[in-house]
C-alpha cells in the first residue's frame, strides 16, 4: 500500500515538474533515481536516504547538443555526494533550498554554483522541489572560449578554488535555464528539432560560461597588445603562420633579424616563454581545435591531427597534449564522437 501511495505521488509530480516529457524515473529506489541522474550526468554520485523509508524520486532529463540537462527531485531528505568533477562540469540550479558543503565552506544555496573539479561536494536538497542539473564537458567550454576570443588556452578549466563555486548573474542563467525547459517542454515527446537543438544548446553553454565568468578568466593566454620589440612580433608572426611546416625557431629567429640567442632573450622577457615552448603551444592550440571541430563521419585520427598541425613525434605530441589539455587527443576524440 505504501508502495502505491509513493508511485501515485510521484507520477503526479512528474506530470507537473520541469522536464516532465521526458520522464526517465519515478521510483522509490535509491539506486534507481540515483542511477537515472547519473546516466545522464555521468558523475557517479552516491545517494544517501532511509532505506525503510525510501525515496519518492523523479527524473526528467534529455541530453541538447553538448549539455546534458536533468530534473531530480527526491521528495524526502536525503545526502547527496558527488565526486570532483574533474573534466565533466557540473552546474546545480535548486529549485528549492539546498545545504551544501564542500571543503571548509558550508552555506545554503538558492542560486545555480558549479561542483568542485577537485573536491567532493555534499548536498541535502529540497525534497519535494529539487534541482536542475547541467552537465558539459569541459572541453565544449574550451573550444568555446578560444573561439569567442581568438586566443588559446593557458590552462586546462577546472573548477577549483577556496570559495564556493557561486554563478555570477544568477537571474540570467536561471531565466536562461527555464527558457529553455520551456521551448523543450514545448515540442513534448518528440525529439528536438536539430536547428532548435543546436540554439538551446548554445544558449545553455553560453549561460554556463557567463556565470562561470570569475572562474574561468585565467584560463585563456593574455593578449599580445605589448609585446616587447617588434622583431618580437616579426618572430611571433612567423611561428604563427607557418607551425604546420618543419620550421625552426632559428629560422624564425632569421626572419626577425636576430640571433636565436637574441630571439631566445626577448621571447622569455616579453612572453615568459621560449620560442619552443611557444611552437609547440601554438601546435598544440591547433591540434585541439581540430580534434574539437572534427565530424564523426571523416577519417580523422591522432596520428593525422599531429601530422597536420608540425608534430613529427606522435608520443611526444600525446604527452604534451596531455599535460597540457589533462586528457589525452584520443579521449578527446572520443569525446566528440560521442556527441553524435
Amino acid at each position: 500500500m505504501v508502495d502505491k501511495e509513493l508511485a501515485v505521488r510521484a507520477s503526479a509530480r512528474g506530470r507537473t515538474a520541469p522536464l516532465r516529457s521526458h520522464s526517465l524515473v519515478m521510483s522509490d529506489s535509491v539506486r534507481e533515481v540515483r542511477d537515472g541522474v547519473n546516466d545522464l550526468t555521468q558523475d557517479e554520485h552516491c545517494l544517501m536516504a532511509n532505506i525503510h523509508d525510501g525515496v519518492d524520486g523523479t527524473v526528467n532529463g534529455l541530453r541538447i547538443g553538448d549539455v546534458s540537462l536533468v530534473y531530480v527531485a527526491y521528495g524526502t531528505t536525503v545526502e547527496v555526494i558527488s565526486p570532483p568533477s574533474g573534466r565533466r562540469l557540473l552546474i546545480v540550479m535548486p529549485l528549492g533550498p539546498m545545504g551544501v558543503e564542500c571543503g571548509e565552506n558550508l552555506w545554503l544555496a538558492d542560486a545555480p554554483f558549479a561542483l568542485h573539479s577537485e573536491r567532493a561536494t555534499r548536498m541535502v536538497p529540497d525534497g519535494p522541489h529539487g534541482c536542475l542539473i547541467a552537465a558539459v564537458d569541459a572541453g565544449t567550454l574550451e573550444f568555446q572560449l578560444t573561439t569567442m576570443y581568438g586566443k588559446d588556452l593557458a590552462r586546462p578549466l577546472l573548477l577549483s578554488g577556496e570559495t564556493p563555486l557561486r554563478l555570477v548573474a544568477p537571474g540570467l542563467v536561471t531565466s536562461t535555464w527555464l527558457g529553455v525547459v520551456s521551448q523543450v517542454e514545448a515540442s513534448g515527446c518528440a525529439p528536438v528539432d536539430p536547428l532548435l537543438e543546436r540554439g538551446l544548446s548554445s544558449m545553455l553553454v553560453t549561460s554556463i560560461l557567463t556565470g562561470l565568468s570569475p572562474h574561468v578568466e585565467n584560463v585563456l593566454e593574455p593578449g599580445t597588445k605589448s609585446i616587447g620589440p617588434e622583431y618580437v612580433h616579426a618572430a611571433l608572426e612567423f611561428l604563427r603562420e607557418h607551425y604546420r611546416e618543419n620550421v625552426s625557431v632559428e629560422q624564425a629567429a632569421t626572419w626577425a633579424g636576430i640571433s636565436l640567442r637574441q630571439l631566445e632573450a626577448a621571447f622569455q622577457e616579453h612572453l615568459d616563454a621560449t620560442p619552443v615552448q611557444l611552437l609547440r603551444d601554438i601546435r598544440l592550440g591547433a591540434a585541439r581545435r581540430v580534434l574539437e571541430q572534427s565530424q564523426p563521419a571523416l577519417p580523422v585520427t591522432v596520428a593525422s591531427v599531429a601530422a597536420e598541425v608540425g608534430f613529427l613525434h606522435l608520443g611526444r605530441f600525446s604527452a604534451y597534449y596531455a599535460q597540457k589539455y589533462q586528457e589525452s587527443p584520443s579521449t578527446t576524440l572520443k569525446r566528440i564522437r560521442s556527441r553524435a
